[in-house]
């Protein structure tokens, strides 16, 4: 015949007593707790001034109330944080004591050197953590250069070869061979020098090479003055702008008036963009003063003597 099992909830093993109706397990714990009720009837907390009961369920070990002994568990838990705190404290500055008297081997600095009071040390250190990260950067570069071999120059008329522990980034032997090369490319490439002229035209006068042409074809495919169909100078035609929009060399592009040839492009400039200045100089052509002075010539009136000093005849 098997033995009932224990009536408590969830509970599988057999009933120890029938009466009861529970297991081994749960009828010591039941016991226990009537033992502990009755040892706590009547007992009070140890705590000065305190008439409470002790909780029926209460350790008998224990010798304050529920409250009291709450905030005692504060207590000791406050006191170990702040001991926890002073053993760190204390650790922190003999790590501190310890690192000081010790130097990095890469940069031969104290390992305290760059760290803040307070921070956390390791012990083991024998590097700063940044040398720590430039020393595996160098070893890694001493291996990377070590399987490397010299390579030639990019400029293909240098004979001599670029050193194996040079970057990788560097591909001219020297300045030179840099510049010799480009020259090089530039001449060999015919439009080189009309896309960096392009590109110096929008950066400087915000005229893309459509616009440009765009420009050029309404003037007539020549100068914005006169009839030159050539630019004339090192360069090609100027593009002209207003100065007193832009004084400097550079346009925002809204003051844009033109394209000139070299020749009209250094009369405006002379001229300082003065129409007044320009109008006179019209005049000064038409009726030169000494025309008016002299019809005839200066030369004809000595001559005849017939001039004085003051320029009269």
């Amino acid at each position: 015949m098997t033995k009932p099992e224990c009536t408590v909830e969830g509970c599988p093993n057999e009933v120890w007593t029938v009466r009861s109706g529970l297991c081994h397990a749960h009828y010591q714990a039941r016991y226990r707790e009537k033992k502990r009720a009755q040892a706590n009837a009547g007992r009070l907390c140890a705590r000065p001034g305190c008439g409470n009961l002790m909780e029926p369920d209460a350790p008998l070990n224990r010798k304050f109330c529920g409250t009291h002994e709450c905030r005692l568990e504060r207590e000791r838990s406050r006191d170990r944080k702040d001991d926890e705190a002073r053993r760190k404290i204390t650790r922190q500055g003999a790590n501190w004591a310890l690192l000081s008297k010790r130097a990095c081997l890469y940069c031969r600095k104290p390992l305290t050197d760059g760290r803040r009071p307070g921070e956390r040390l390791n012990t083991k250190a024998t590097l700063h953590p940044e040398c720590a990260v430039a020393y595996q950067n160098n070893i890694r570069s001493v291996a990377r250069i070590a399987d490397r071999q010299p390579r030639p120059c990019a400029n293909e008329r240098c004979k001599e070869m670029i050193a194996a522990d040079e970057p990788l980034s560097r591909m001219y032997h020297s300045r030179v061979c840099y510049s010799q090369d480009a020259a090089w490319r530039r001449r060999q490439n015919p439009e080189y020098r009309a896309i960096a002229t392009a590109r110096t035209r929008e950066y400087n006068y915000q005229l893309t090479q459509e616009q440009y042409d765009v420009l050029l074809a309404a003037q007539g495919g020549h100068c914005g003055l006169c009839p030159a169909t050539e630019a004339g100078g090192k360069g090609g035609w100027h593009v002209d702008h207003d100065h007193a929009c832009c004084p400097g060399k550079r346009s925002c592009g809204e003051c844009t008036r033109g394209l000139l040839c070299h020749r009209c492009n250094m009369l405006l400039g002379h001229a300082e963009d003065s129409v007044e200045r320009l109008e006179a100089a019209i005049g000064y052509l038409r009726e030169p003063p000494a025309k008016r002075l002299w019809p005839e010539g200066p030369i004809a009136y000595l001559e005849r003597g017939t001039i004085d000093i003051n320029g009269s005849s």
